[in-house]
C-alpha cells in the first residue's frame, strides 16, 4: 500500500515538472508574439526544442561499492526542453531544462537486491562545438554543467517494498557533462538531434553521515527535435515566410545569396 501510494505522489510530482515544462513553451510563444515586426537577429540565432532519453546510472566513489554491496547500472529516462543559441559560426549556449530519473542497482551479499531512483529538475547548461558544414547531417561536441533539484527518492527492494528515501538524499546536486551528437536537418527551420553525454557527478547523493562518497555517474543518450526561433516566430505573426538561419549562417552571414530588393 505505501508502494502505491509513493507512486501516486511522484506520479503528480511528475506532472506538476511536466506541466511547469509545457508553461515554459507557452511563455516563449508569447513573447515572440509580441516581438516587433523585424525578428531580432538575437532570436533568428536561437532554436527551440524538446528532448527524451534513456539514462544508464549507477553510484561513483570510493564507497560506491564494496566486499557486501555490489553497485550496478540502473536503466532511467530524461524529458525536457532546450534552447539553443548561436554565439558564433563555430559556437553556441544550449540550456535544457529536464526531468531526470537516476539511480543505481545494489545488490547486498546478504539481503535482497533494491534499485535506488532519484528523480531530479535538471538544470544543464552547456557550450556546444559545431563545425560550419555545409551538409544537412552536423556534428558537434558539448561541455558544460548542470545544477539539479531533487524532487523524489525511492529505495525499492526486489521483495517488494519501497522505501521513501528522499530525507536521506540530498536536495541539490552537481555535475559536470560532455559528449556530442549530431543533428539532420529535416526541413527548412527544424532539426532531429541525437547526442550521448556523459554525467560526472561531484556531490554526495547521501544526506546522512554513513556514506561519504558516493555520487551520480552515468551514460545520457537522448533523441529531440529543434526549430529555429525566428521561423516559429514568424509563424505565429502570420508573417511571410523566408529562410531560416542555421548557427552558421546566423553569426556570419553569406553575402553572395543576397538578393536586391524589386
Amino acid at each position: 500500500m505505501k508502494r502505491v501510494e509513493g507512486q501516486f505522489m511522484l506520479g503528480r510530482q511528475l506532472l506538476s515538472w511536466s506541466l511547469g515544462l509545457l508553461l515554459l513553451v507557452v511563455t516563449v510563444e508569447g513573447l515572440a508574439e509580441a516581438v516587433a515586426d523585424e525578428v531580432p537577429e538575437a532570436v533568428d540565432r536561437s532554436a527551440i526544442g524538446l528532448t527524451i532519453g534513456l539514462t544508464r546510472t549507477k553510484f561513483g566513489g570510493s564507497e560506491a561499492s564494496s566486499d557486501i554491496v555490489e553497485n550496478r547500472y540502473a536503466l532511467g529516462w530524461s524529458v525536457g526542453v532546450e534552447v539553443t543559441h548561436a554565439l558564433h559560426k563555430w559556437f553556441g549556449i544550449e540550456a535544457a531544462p529536464s526531468i531526470v530519473r537516476r539511480g543505481a542497482r545494489v545488490v547486498p551479499a546478504s539481503a535482497p537486491a533494491g534499485t535506488f531512483e532519484f528523480y531530479y529538475f535538471d538544470l544543464p547548461v552547456s557550450l556546444q562545438f559545431t563545425p560550419p558544414l555545409e551538409s544537412p547531417i552536423q556534428p558537434y561536441l558539448v561541455v558544460g554543467g548542470r545544477v539539479s533539484f531533487l524532487v523524489a527518492a525511492t529505495l525499492a527492494s526486489d521483495s517488494g517494498n519501497s522505501i521513501d528515501y528522499r530525507d536521506e538524499a540530498r536536495a541539490i546536486d552537481a555535475g559536470l557533462m560532455a559528449g556530442g551528437g549530431a543533428k539532420l536537418k529535416v526541413s527548412r527551420a527544424g532539426a532531429v538531434r541525437l547526442d550521448v553525454r556523459y554525467d560526472f557527478g561531484l556531490v554526495r547523493v547521501d544526506d546522512t553521515e554513513e556514506m561519504d562518497d558516493i555520487k551520480n555517474r552515468g551514460l545520457f543518450i537522448t533523441i529531440g527535435y529543434q526549430h529555429n526561433l525566428g521561423d516559429l516566430v514568424d509563424r505565429i505573426r502570420g508573417a511571410p515566410r523566408r529562410d531560416a538561419v542555421g548557427p552558421a549562417e546566423a553569426a556570419e552571414p553569406d553575402q553572395d545569396n543576397t538578393s536586391a530588393p524589386e
